[in-house]
């Protein structure tokens, strides 16, 4: 992309405007819980909105969105692994059109089972299966607090084959 046409960060903020449609179509579409976490931080960032989607299904991976002030979505899902939306370092080489088909992949990936998450001796991966293709990576587990991971590790072993597909939310008949 030419220099002069990198959107600035005013220019990503059909992002965040996406972000909370989503949270809008997750919360009318799936049987969840949603709860703003006012006062929610991340390093490195500063967090003006934050929402935590449950599943009503227990093996359902959890989502949560933190919206930040750069701006730039943060999702993390499940018990380990975090996506941003830009990458971090990268805030102006995609445009915002991009950037929301990347998010509404991810987050419709999760909501349809596609997702897992591992610890494997040191190691902790994530793999992500979509109707486009697959997506994985992992680091070593030394990046992450040890309670975080002895808690990933508990609660990865009771969905051994990944996280489960959200329940749909029943539809009101007349």
């Amino acid at each position: 992309m030419p220099e002069n046409t990198r959107p600035t960060s005013d220019g990503l903020e059909p992002l965040t405007l996406a972000a909370h449609r989503l949270l809008g179509r997750l919360a009318s579409d799936y049987d969840v819980t949603v709860s703003a976490l006012p006062g929610y931080r991340h390093e490195g960032a500063t967090v003006s909105e934050a929402v935590l989607v449950v599943p009503a299904e227990p093996h359902g991976a959890s989502v949560l969105l933190a919206i930040t002030t750069e701006p730039r979505v943060i999702v993390r899902a499940g018990v380990l692994h975090e996506f941003c939306f830009p990458p971090l370092g990268d805030e102006t080489r995609e445009d915002a059109a991009s950037l929301i088909g990347q998010l509404e992949d991810l987050i419709l990936t999760i909501v349809n089972g596609g997702y897992t998450e591992t610890v494997d001796g040191d190691m902790v991966s994530f793999t992500l299966r979509h109707a486009s293709g697959w997506q994985s990576g992992e680091c070593h587990s030394g990046q992450f607090p040890p309670e975080r991971v002895a808690e990933a590790r508990a609660t990865l072993a009771a969905s051994p084959g990944g996280w489960a597909p959200w329940p749909r939310r029943p539809v009101d008949r007349p």
